[in-house]
């Protein structure tokens, strides 16, 4: 009798919090969209409210709530009932070949995998970063961010949709077996739909970015089908291997696809790090507001004792947007210029810290690491520079032959998103074996998916993953280089 009242009274209680939050989030919405201002509260100064709601499994109300960053400055740490991301990212394929209407035909079986090794999990560092800082009166908004977890290998994210509701809860998600309805649900909101791979093993003995190692989770095959359909924004990384979470997205870049990465959780003052380093990216509550502010900022996800400050070709920052490429009309070379700190602690070389850390970019056994300059994959420049925590100002020449993709990193620590170079405005096609592991992922993921496929949704997805079969055989066909 007692343990049933008390039964009750548990029930009764998490009704009336859910209900408290609900009431939270529909105010501070109104509010938003009423005076176009965040909260303010004269005890405590402006609040950063970020509010979500999450489906995950059942239903669930997260509010996490601080006191906003001074302008110019880094963002202090929340105080949260849960942490959920600010904001995402976007992604945009580059004119992909046109295909055929997909049939219902199934791909066909996939290559053996790889040996894997369990990866160690990570510490919890990473961070969604803005190279702008806060402009005057501006203050950080409310985001909402729906959240759904399946069978296909990770959790999609998604952010500023207007009426989480409608999206298929996670019971459907896992009837379906595959990724695409909830991803087109999120983008008919007008909202960003983001993938956050599962944290998976690592690839044994694997430390090249791009390698061909067949991928280890269908994680790799469901963000490959959403690019092709052009239904996803962002890849999520930072919490398993640097190699194994950046492996599909180098594929996708040289298939000439643009989706961005971002990390989960936000940029506060970089460890060691001197002023003007990133603040954290605000983004608008409405729909088109996350999409537009999203596109004004500049992106990186680092380990939180880099960052990479600025970062331009040609005078260009990263930007997913057509028509926002550099352009040359034939082969030339492009200047880059970078801005960015590091913080070693000492200059004796230390034990790295599973997942993504400053120590694996330390240059050699000195207080220092090595800056990269990527290009379609390949490191095409590299310099030592100081990592006591100032800025570092650093000019490259780089000779470009075709259309490429150019990004900045810290092996193993930090990444910037790319900067789209067209030569003869010609899409990036950078590698044949890219294309072909992309395909393979498909595959993988098409034969690990399919036996849970209800029958009303069988030969939708079929046709789904032979469209974006298809899509990819296009851009094989216009690839010439290996």
């Amino acid at each position: 009798m007692l343990g049933a009242a008390k039964a009750r009274l548990y029930r009764r209680l998490a009704t009336a919090v859910k209900a408290a939050a609900a009431a939270i989030i529909v105010v501070a919405g109104s509010y938003q969209a009423l005076f176009g201002s965040p909260w303010t509260a004269p005890a405590l100064g402006e609040l950063r409210a970020l509010l979500s709601l999450t489906f995950d499994g059942g239903s669930q109300f997260r509010v996490s709530w601080g006191p906003a960053a001074p302008e110019g400055g880094a963002a202090p740490a929340t105080q949260d009932v849960a942490r959920p991301p600010v904001s995402a990212a976007g992604a945009q394929p580059a004119a992909p070949a046109a295909a055929a209407p997909a049939t219902a035909s199934s791909p066909a079986n996939a290559a053996p995998g790889g040996d894997v090794a369990q990866d160690a999990p990570r510490r919890q560092a990473l961070a969604l970063c803005a190279l702008a800082g806060r402009g005057p009166g501006q203050g950080s908004e409310i985001v909402s961010r729906a959240t759904l977890r399946g069978t296909f290998g990770g959790v999609i994210d998604g952010y500023g949709v207007r009426d989480p509701s409608l999206i298929r809860t996670s019971a459907d998600a896992d009837a379906a077996g595959y990724a695409l309805p909830l991803l087109a649900s999120i983008r008919s909101q007008g909202g960003l739909a983001g993938f956050t791979p599962e944290p998976g093993p690592a690839q044994a003995g694997l430390e090249r970015l791009p390698n061909t190692a067949n991928a280890v989770s269908p994680g790799a095959g469901t963000f490959a089908l959403g690019l092709a359909h052009d239904a996803l924004d962002v890849l999520d990384v930072g919490r398993g291997s640097f190699v194994a979470e950046l492996n599909p997205w180098y594929h996708s870049l040289n298939a000439g696809m643009r989706a961005n990465i971002v990390g989960g959780l936000r940029c506060d003052a970089t460890e060691g790090v001197e002023a003007a380093t990133p603040t954290l990216a605000s983004l608008g509550a409405a729909p088109a507001s996350v999409r537009e502010r999203f596109d004004a900022h500049n992106l990186y996800v680092s380990d939180g004792r880099s960052a990479l400050v600025a970062f331009t070709v040609a005078g260009k920052s990263p930007d997913r947007r057509s028509g926002a490429e550099v352009k040359l009309e034939a082969p030339g070379v492009v200047r880059i210029d970078a801005t960015l700190a590091a913080e070693l602690k000492g200059a004796s070389a230390a034990s790295a810290a599973p997942g993504w850390d400053i120590e694996r970019a330390r240059y050699g056994s000195t207080r220092s690491v090595t800056v990269e300059i990527v290009v379609n994959g390949r490191v095409a420049a590299s310099k030592p520079v100081p990592a006591d925590g100032t800025l570092q100002n650093l000019t490259f020449a780089i000779p470009i032959e075709r259309s490429s993709w150019i990004a900045l990193r810290l092996m193993g620590a930090g990444h910037s998103n790319p900067v789209f170079v067209l030569v003869d405005n010609k899409p990036v096609r950078a590698s044949r074996a890219s294309v072909e592991w992309s395909q393979r992922a498909l595959l993988q993921a098409y034969d690990a998916e399919s036996s849970r496929w209800s029958p009303d949704d069988a030969p939708v997805a079929a046709a789904a993953f032979q469209y974006a079969y298809e899509i990819y055989g296009g851009i094989l066909n216009e690839t010439e280089t290996p």
